[in-house]
């Protein structure tokens, strides 16, 4: 850390540079951490300084980020993000009990979301933290007790459990199929409009594979539909109704079993992959993480039965 020393004047220039960024205005900065404008600007100027770059444009009343300056933004909010969650777990003290769960966006959303108050239930005097990612991100570095991971289970630096087979198949809103072409085999998707995602980070089944596992080698003629980038909103587009969306049975089969999706009759997805759970292997689970982890896998039995 010492030559990290060398190329910033001081924390404090961290701290005013990212309230100023983060608000847009030195003014406002300054209101926050209780000190003057000239200070924060003061800050800033040297902490561009040391670094040789221009951080900020400045206009009248108004100021925006340079190109570098989005980068630098970028890296110090994650880092001093990191710095507050050890600083948080470290002031309330060992006696506290927190836990940090993770996993996609989808599978906070429509996993772990519906089941808070059981949770809540469950674990009354737990501090829970939901940590969402688009990539597989260190247990370590992000402070984090249990994720769930989609892949082929080899991560050597984690003890792995089997979480859910991941199985995938198409799914639609019950009103979406009134005054639609019946669906019968799988080629018939060719004539629907499909909800397509493209995720730019983690890696799923998409439509193309589906359809060429299914045995269909001209899918790619079809290009009617909907694409996001984004599996939770996808997922929430065909729940609205708004085409034939693929559904990842951990996640939709609760959903199937309400009536607030359909399950279509057609091919299902058989991966070579799963979801599992992953948790740190050095330092072990905490009692109340060792209790979560065992509550996580009897709701996951238990919604696929």
């Amino acid at each position: 850390m010492q030559n990290l020393r060398n190329l910033l004047p001081s924390a404090n220039a961290l701290f005013a540079f990212e309230a100023a960024a983060r608000h847009k205005s030195f003014t406002q900065a300054a209101e926050e951490l209780n000190v003057s404008q000239p200070a924060i600007s003061h800050a800033v100027k040297l902490l561009e300084e040391s670094l040789g770059q221009t951080l900020f444009r400045r206009s009248h009343r108004k100021i925006e980020l340079t190109k570098e300056g989005r980068r630098f933004y970028q890296d110090v909010t994650a880092g001093l993000q990191h710095i507050y969650y050890s600083a948080q777990d470290l002031h309330v003290g060992q006696s506290s009990e927190n836990l940090t769960i993770s996993g996609s966006t989808l599978f906070i959303q429509f996993w772990m979301l519906p089941r808070l108050s059981l949770f809540e239930e469950a674990f009354p005097n737990v501090a829970l933290r939901l940590h969402s990612t688009d990539r597989d991100v260190s247990l370590h570095t992000e402070g984090i007790d249990i994720s769930i991971r989609l892949g082929d289970g080899k991560w050597s630096e984690y003890d792995v459990t089997l979480f859910a087979e991941e199985l995938v198949y198409p799914i639609c809103h019950p009103d979406y199929l009134k005054e639609k072409p019946s669906i019968t085999g799988n080629a018939d998707l060719m004539n629907h409009r499909l909800i397509y995602t493209d995720e730019p980070f983690r890696i799923r089944l998409t439509w193309d594979e589906w359809f060429r596992n299914a045995g269909i080698p001209n899918h790619r003629g079809h290009n009617v539909g909907l694409r996001f980038n984004d599996a939770e909103i996808s997922l929430q587009a065909t729940l609205d109704g708004h085409g034939i969306g693929l559904g990842w049975n951990h996640i939709v089969a609760p959903m199937v079993k309400r009536g607030e999706l359909i399950r279509l009759p057609l091919y299902t997805y058989r991966s070579q992959n799963a979801m599992y759970m992953i948790t740190p292997k050095e330092e072990g689970l905490s009692p109340i993480a060792q209790k979560a982890r065992d509550w996580m896998m009897k709701e996951m039995a238990s919604s696929l039965k």
